[in-house]
């Protein structure tokens, strides 16, 4: 099952889930993958394996979650950010965040962070209420996307191969 697929499969079993009060799913797809779905208050986790050991493992909390174990230290967050969501796959990190500051602050963070680290920054697009990042360093490539709506900023990390 290609990515962008097992992604709106484990939306769909997320809504599912939250829907149906909480209890551990477990199920086989057609082409053998398991999928794994679980609740635990507020907090969602799908975790998708296919039989040759690839692994997909997305959650979500609206009281927040900590970064993926594989986060690197080169990439630096935003203090008192809230992660809302997570997917952590054979092909990279993506995270969804909550920014504290204004979207014009967490953009420029986030552009001084990369580049005391080492990123070579490629796009720097910055509009009214947000813009994004794209950086590389070494084999490794990051976007990072910020957004404000209702007074709420919100920041989306994708971290993957060149």
């Amino acid at each position: 099952m290609s990515t962008p697929v097992q992604a709106t499969f484990a939306i769909a079993l997320l809504a599912m889930v939250v829907g149906c009060g909480g209890k551990q799913s477990v199920m086989t797809t057609e082409d053998g993958e398991q999928v794994t779905v679980s609740q635990s208050g507020d907090a969602v986790d799908v975790t998708i394996a296919n039989d040759s050991g690839g692994q997909t493992r997305i959650q979500a909390s609206s009281s927040g979650l900590n970064l993926p174990d594989e986060w690197p230290d080169d990439l630096e967050t935003l203090p008192g950010i809230k992660v809302m969501t997570t997917a952590t796959t054979p092909q990279g990190l993506v995270v969804s965040l909550e920014s504290p500051k204004s979207s014009g602050e967490t953009l420029a963070f986030h552009e001084q962070k990369l580049r005391d680290a080492g990123w070579e920054i490629q796009m720097n697009m910055k509009l009214p209420d947000g813009g994004m990042l794209t950086a590389t360093k070494g084999e490794r490539s990051v976007n990072v996307v910020v957004s404000s709506n209702d007074g709420k900023t919100a920041i989306n990390i994708v971290l993957g191969a060149k």
